[in-house]
């Protein structure tokens, strides 16, 4: 049966479960054929398939970022969508992928901050979140942590959730990045 067919509004569903099912088959059988009909269905003239594929492959990025991350140029792409679902879909599977393909993502960043400043919440957060984790690795450290300071300065206005535990993350990635001594108050 051709994925098309398993997704939630082919199957008139209105639920996320057969998305769901269908992420968790793929990464079960790492069905990169499948992965493959996902990417191709984004394009799809039904707004429900691509928001139901879009779905499915951020939820393989999740649990198996190495089946999807051959495909960060076309997250990226995705980004400068008109269907904000797709927009936001394409950062999760970006925040997904960021520790796979971190030089991709990292070359990137100006399209995935313009969608950042640009976009939902959502959207918002996973920039936030790649942020972080390009953070984590010390080549990508310094720039990232610089449009993570841009992107808190702009928060200030408007207010995203998760800042205040994803600073903490940040200031203790940093701490271990660039400190030889454990952390004391003394």
């Amino acid at each position: 049966m051709p994925v098309i067919e398993k997704l939630a509004s082919s199957l008139k569903r209105r639920d996320e479960k057969p998305n769901q099912e269908l992420a968790k088959k793929i990464i079960d059988t790492k069905d990169k054929t499948a992965v493959k009909e996902l990417i191709f269905l984004l394009q799809h003239k039904s707004k429900d398939i691509q928001s139901d594929s879009i779905k499915v492959l951020y939820e393989i990025g999740e649990q198996q970022p190495a089946l999807i991350k051959e495909y960060t140029g076309n997250f990226i792409d995705l980004l400068q969508d008109k269907n904000n679902r797709n927009i936001w879909g394409a950062m999760s599977a970006l925040d997904a992928i960021t520790i796979e393909d971190p030089k991709r993502i990292y070359l990137n960043l100006s399209k995935i901050m313009d969608a950042a400043d640009k976009g939902s919440v959502i959207t918002k957060d996973h920039a936030v979140n790649i942020l972080l984790k390009l953070c984590s690795i010390k080549q990508y450290a310094a720039n990232a942590f610089v449009l993570f300071i841009e992107l808190i300065k702009a928060a200030l206005q408007t207010s995203f959730r998760c800042m205040q535990k994803m600073l903490l993350e940040l200031l203790m990635i940093r701490i271990k990045l660039y400190s030889s001594k454990p952390f004391s108050r003394g």
